[in-house]
């Protein structure tokens, strides 16, 4: 068997990274597979985390990427793409079984596109809730159906199956990491058949930690804030609120001797982390470092929105949504009204008043975010490659 595996950042290969070290592992089955870098392309650091054998790693492009607007691009920027996909890996395809990747995106989906065209079989793992997108649900609706009408007139295949129709049309298999994740992609139309929610590889190891991770919140020392990569996904009036949100949080921490932290995110652009550098008292953390190895105790966290966020709550650590979005579905308010903070008056009394704090159970919060069998997940995924065996 041969596979291809995809993975756009840092954070999401840890998704792949477990698959592949099952694989390296393996005596028994005869699975060889390369691994597409496309760090050039994003321009960010995943390259520096790549511990792989190097004959196994593929650089999508030679050069760094400094023109090509590669999140949501224009059709030019598409039609380049799968140009240049089908002519310089069209022989790896072609003898791909199976492609691996997370998250997905225009890369992603041309291969899958040409693999799914040879029978191979297309698994793919989320990389972080879809919650803006949920929330942005009618205008991206109403966007694709503008879509949709247009392609619709053109005499090809290709957009007879399109993903902005149906997300899931080339994948076989998308793997989410619990009940919460799988809500909200079913509510933006994903084929909830293909819906795998039993956890993603990366967060076995903070599943693992969860249960003796002792921490301890006796008072407060640090504000730790959890940065969103709101600028690369083209969310500019967001990412002006977060700077502007993150300096009335700095204020609050200076006026309370108290540190304060922001770890930054993979997709963190060089705009944003250099207003990011320009607030006081700030201390910027990389988004490359293990989220359990940048806490300490007697820290809150907050964030606007975030992942880590539902990972800083399976700790028990004390985490909440400064002037966060709120998003209704499922039949109830997300994120929960109980961890969101609406002003910095409201930070103010949090700070003074921890007595309530301390009483929390935060772990509660997280319950939907992590299936009981995430511990697994790489080995699951694993059996499912195996199963279309040639």
């Amino acid at each position: 068997m041969f596979g291809i595996f995809i993975a756009q950042q840092s954070t999401t290969y840890n998704n792949i990274k477990k698959i592949i070290e099952i694989i390296e592992n393996d005596a028994e089955n005869d699975i060889d597979y390369i691994f597409i870098d496309q760090s050039n392309l994003y321009l960010n650091n995943l390259k520096d985390n790549l511990d792989l054998p190097e004959k196994k790693i593929v650089k999508f492009i030679n050069f760094r990427n400094s023109l090509l607007k590669i999140y949501s691009p224009n059709l030019f920027v598409k039609l380049l793409l799968i140009v240049f996909i089908n002519l310089k890996f069209s022989q790896i395809i072609k003898k791909a079984d199976f492609l691996v990747f997370s998250p997905g995106g225009a890369v992603e989906g041309e291969f899958a596109r040409q693999i799914k065209k040879n029978k191979g079989k297309i698994f793919q793992i989320e990389g972080g809730l879809p919650f803006d997108f949920v929330k942005e649900k009618k205008t991206i609706s109403s966007q694709n159906d503008k879509f949709l009408k247009l392609v619709k007139k053109i005499p090809l295949k290709r957009f007879k199956v399109n993903p902005r129709k149906d997300p899931l049309v080339l994948t076989d298999y998308f793997f989410v990491g619990g009940e919460l994740s799988k809500l909200m992609h079913e509510e933006i139309g994903y084929d909830t058949k293909k819906i795998i929610s039993d956890g993603v590889p990366r967060n076995e190891k903070i599943v693992s930690l969860s249960k003796d991770y002792g921490y301890k919140f006796d008072n407060v020392e640090k504000l730790y804030f959890i940065c969103g990569g709101y600028e690369f996904h083209n969310m500019h009036e967001e990412s002006k609120n977060m700077i502007n949100e993150m300096q009335e949080i700095s204020l609050i921490a200076m006026s309370h001797n108290l540190r304060f932290i922001a770890r930054l995110h993979p997709r963190q652009t060089t705009n944003e982390i250099q207003e990011i550098s320009k607030i006081e008292s700030l201390v910027m953390l990389p988004p490359t470092e293990n989220f359990d190895q940048q806490i300490s105790d007697n820290t809150i966290v907050l964030t606007k929105y975030s992942n880590l966020a539902f990972e800083s709550l399976l700790l028990q650590i004390p985490t909440f949504f400064y002037k966060s979005p709120k998003l209704y579905f499922a039949k109830k308010e997300w994120p929960d009204e109980e961890l969101c903070i609406e002003s910095p008056e409201e930070l103010e009394d949090l700070i003074k008043n921890i007595e309530d704090v301390k009483k929390t159970n935060f772990f509660h919060y997280s319950s939907k975010m992590f299936s009981a069998k995430t511990k697994e997940s790489a080995k699951n995924i694993y059996s499912l490659i195996l199963e279309d065996k040639k």
